[in-house]
């Protein structure tokens, strides 16, 4: 699972440093590093929720999870638009640094957003820190291993057996 939030934040920063006119190909392998990382780690934090809020039913601490990581969302979609650069210019070749008002039409509207993507990297460098110090005791595995032991079903016995 830390593994993961190291593989997502390299990720991260590598696409930091890779927005840059001709640089498609290196941006496209950064967003998939970054994709892998993230998304492999997406089961295992839901798991880890789950152990972590033991006496909470599993359906209700992965949906608050849920809930909670979509108002982040979007509070980081506003933020970043709300860190845009300045309005640019593009005519289909080259950036156009003054259009005149006469060229405007012809033109495309671009924003660039090295702000944004800087405050996207610290939020994952900061979740991977907060990941790196977590330590926790697994309630809910250890209800289950002491409920087998004082009451032994079939699957207790089955397992006794064959370690014998």
């Amino acid at each position: 699972f830390k593994i993961c939030f190291i593989g997502a934040t390299s990720g991260m920063v590598w696409f930091m440093f890779m927005i840059k006119e001709n640089n498609l190909p290196l941006l496209i392998a950064s967003c998939a590093a970054t994709g892998f990382f993230a998304f492999a780690g997406l089961p295992v934090g839901l798991e880890l929720c789950v152990e972590c809020t033991y006496p909470v039913h599993e359906g209700l601490s992965a949906g608050l999870i849920w809930i909670f990581a979509q108002s982040v969302s979007i509070a980081i979609i506003f933020s970043s638009n709300a860190l845009r650069g300045e309005e640019k210019f593009y005519n289909g070749s080259h950036p156009v640094p003054d259009p005149t008002p006469t060229e405007i039409p012809d033109l495309d509207k671009y924003y660039e957003y090295p702000h944004a993507v800087l405050l996207c990297v610290c939020i994952t460098a900061l979740a991977t820190l907060i990941t790196l110090v977590f330590k926790t005791d697994y309630k809910r595995q250890n209800s289950e291993k002491a409920y087998n032991k004082t009451h032994p079903g079939p699957s207790a016995v089955a397992s006794v057996q064959s370690t014998a």
